[in-house]
């Protein structure tokens, strides 16, 4: 059960243009596209321990850490559970395969469940704009102790606080897997980095017509946004292991979802070389295909709309904030 409830969003968003260079996200046209970025493929990598990551402390933040502290820097951010040993080997994986610098936020201070009760409990009891904040203070942090750049992805709750964060200028880029925020949260208009959204078209937590107006606004206003629904996924579909009884990914899909990731953080902040990290084009999955993408006209700038390889249509536009939508009462993400 994902990450809280609430209104759903305004339903005025104007329709994405698509450029010739990428396909944009808008509602319901569809295109063919090959998929955007050069990230190849590969092998597994032995992932690494997540006894590595060091606690870290600074002012009212705590979160852990690992990594060079002249690396980019990536905020990973987690879900309702608190700071389980999921999100940690999401984040050593993404260390491995980018070279970042990686820093956990500790926004439950310690608390963690396995709990779906519990976990909302903990959910609905959140500051929500004390949260963001921390985003904010931990992403000065990275950048005064060496980091020259600094981005976010989150999972659920932890999207739509990775988005929300974007909004101050802290943050080059911010990745929300099926997480929004509220818009008393993070308005649309006042993202000021490019986003980038993955959500289930069977999600029961975060609705596509959420996404899309959410993305849609960002567009609208001048932001940078992009959009993926994969066909079939339901909520938290690259969790392991699953938890909440949501529908699955396939495994195509789930590593195209990592490869559009990956494509955009590096892109932003750049990978970068180290004994630990590998070459981009040894981290993903052979033979990626083409992938079908909706695309919907609307002003002169683009977003793009891509379906997930096994016919889930992702709607990938470039903008800035981001919405997640989940039925319960939390304010911090859109249902």
């Amino acid at each position: 059960m994902g990450c809280g409830s609430s209104k759903p969003a305004t339903k005025d968003a104007a329709p994405i243009e698509q450029t010739a260079s990428e396909p944009v996200a808008s509602s319901r046209a569809r295109t063919k596209t090959s998929e955007p970025g050069s990230v190849n493929i590969a092998k597994k990598l032995s992932p690494l321990p997540t006894s590595g990551l060091v606690p870290v402390e600074f002012g009212l933040v705590k979160g852990l850490e690992y990594g060079a502290k002249s690396a980019p820097a990536l905020l990973v951010v987690q879900e309702w559970w608190g700071i389980n040993e999921d999100i940690k080997e999401k984040a050593m994986m993404l260390h491995q395969r980018g070279g970042c610098r990686v820093f956990i936020p500790d926004i439950y201070k310690g608390k963690t469940t396995v709990e779906v009760a519990e976990a909302k409990h903990m959910y609905d009891s959140l500051n929500w704009p004390s949260a963001v904040q921390e985003l904010v203070q931990a992403s000065e942090y990275l950048i005064s102790t060496g980091s020259p750049k600094v981005a976010a992805i989150g999972f659920c709750m932890g999207g739509a606080l990775a988005i929300a964060a974007s909004q101050y200028g802290k943050i080059e880029a911010a990745v929300g897997c099926y997480g929004l925020p509220q818009y008393d949260i993070c308005p649309p208009h006042k993202v000021a980095s490019p986003i980038q959204i993955h959500v289930g078209s069977k999600d029961d937590y975060m609705s596509v017509q959420s996404a899309e107006e959410f993305a849609a606004k960002v567009k609208g206003a001048g932001g940078s946004p992009e959009l993926y629904i994969y066909e079939g996924a339901g909520h938290a579909f690259l969790n392991v292991p699953d938890k909440i009884g949501q529908a699955k990914a396939s495994e195509k899909d789930i590593g195209l979802a990592w490869e559009r990731i990956e494509t955009f953080l590096w892109k932003h902040i750049g990978p970068t070389s180290s004994s630990e990290s590998v070459n981009q084009s040894t981290v993903h999955q052979q033979n990626r295909e083409r992938v079908s993408s909706t695309a919907m006209p609307n002003d002169s700038e683009a977003a793009h709309s891509n379906r997930g390889t096994n016919g889930a249509s992702t709607d990938g536009l470039q903008a800035a904030p981001h919405t997640e939508t989940t039925p319960s009462t939390g304010h911090g993400v859109v249902a």
